[in-house]
């Protein structure tokens, strides 16, 4: 009698435990944030050699978040009409300069690219050709799905995107 106890209290704790984990479990699954695209990106990552990222509405948000960090800095500086004028020429112009660097950047990032990737092709024997431009393809897609947030099932990097 006092062996079915044990087995009987044994039997309740592991249900309780058990009912808990999936309780757990499900509470994770189901009030998890959803993975949201960021708005403004393009479909192609900033390094996409293939076309050049224009971001849609870009210049409509520029023009809105100058606005608004114009007139917080009116406000809280007490800034003259001539002072937010020129203040917004000079936002205007470093904005310029920024996407100027950007676009820099990607073109020699896609230099250097280009080069290791053309360096590795003269390596190749000719049968080894084609397996190589596939690899080259299926890295740049798992590299845009991964821009998008979404990569396949089976990517065992999966749990590190964005």
């Amino acid at each position: 009698m006092k062996r079915t106890w044990v087995w009987m209290a044994t039997a309740i704790a592991m249900v309780i435990i058990a009912g808990g984990s999936v309780g757990v479990l499900a509470d994770r699954m189901l009030h998890r944030e959803p993975k949201v695209k960021p708005q403004g990106r393009t479909g192609a990552i900033w390094f996409d050699c293939a076309e050049a990222p224009i971001p849609t509405g870009f210049e409509e948000r520029s023009r809105e978040w100058r606005e608004r960090r114009l007139a917080e800095l009116q406000q809280e500086l007490d800034l003259d009409a001539g002072q937010v004028e020129a203040l917004g020429t000079t936002m205007e112009r470093h904005g310029a300069l920024a996407r100027e660097f950007w676009s820099t950047t990607r073109r020699d990032y896609c230099a250097m690219r280009d080069l290791l990737r053309d360096d590795v092709r003269e390596l190749l024997r000719e049968d080894q050709q084609p397996l190589f431009e596939e690899r080259l393809e299926r890295i740049d897609e798992r590299d845009r799905a991964r821009y998008n947030g979404v990569l396949p099932s089976d990517d065992p990097r999966r749990g590190k995107q964005r």
